[in-house]
């Protein structure tokens, strides 16, 4: 089946800027470009996100490692703001459906305490439409870096070669944290004891 753009495509542009290794490796700053180009494909928001990039040595077994600026707000501010973007779009309408602070309640397990705020990438901050983030918190919207303890394929348009890790795969897959594509389920379960 043809894929479908999505709608009301908007200017939405992801800015790699590799440290000095990634600049120096064509292969892998072109194979970053076309994974970021792969999202550009597929999200709508007329936004900029700007993302460090590098090749490093990162810990044993670690293929790549993503930093999101992260920021909080409270559970009104974001929500709002969340089903005013929302709005917009017409299958989107169902976000409305969110509870307000007023609506919502939570299990809280014995330790735990809600503070009242939600955690935001900066990058889904700035598509849910808030403005000023670069000016407040720097232009930087995540930092991503890559192993260079492992052998790479920089360009899967043939196939693979058997043994190496396919870059753009990986790159993708880290564009997403840095998009706020994030589950905090696992860091709050390891923090839970049984």
């Amino acid at each position: 089946l043809p894929e479908t753009p999505p709608l009301n495509l908007g200017s939405f542009d992801i800015v790699i800027n590799p440290n000095a290794t990634l600049a120096a490796n064509s292969a892998a700053l072109a194979a970053f470009n076309r994974a970021a180009q792969a999202w550009e494909a597929r999200i709508s928001d007329p936004i900029t996100v700007s993302i460090s990039a590098g090749l490093s040595a990162l810990g044993a077994g670690i293929i790549g490692s993503t930093s999101s600026v992260t920021l909080q707000a409270g559970y009104s501010t974001i929500r709002n703001a969340l089903v005013a973007d929302a709005a917009l779009d017409t299958g989107d309408a169902i976000t409305a459906s969110m509870p307000t602070a007023a609506q919502f309640s939570a299990f809280v397990p014995i330790g735990r305490s809600l503070s009242g705020n939600l955690l935001g990438t900066k990058a889904n901050l700035k598509a849910m439409g808030f403005t000023g983030l670069d000016g407040s918190f720097g232009a930087n919207d995540a930092t991503i870096n890559f192993s260079t303890t492992f052998s790479f394929d920089y360009d899967n348009s043939n196939g693979v070669t058997a043994g190496f890790m396919d870059f753009e795969t990986v790159a993708i897959h880290e564009i997403g944290h840095a998009l706020g594509f994030v589950s905090i389920v696992d860091s709050v379960n390891a923090g839970m004891t049984s």
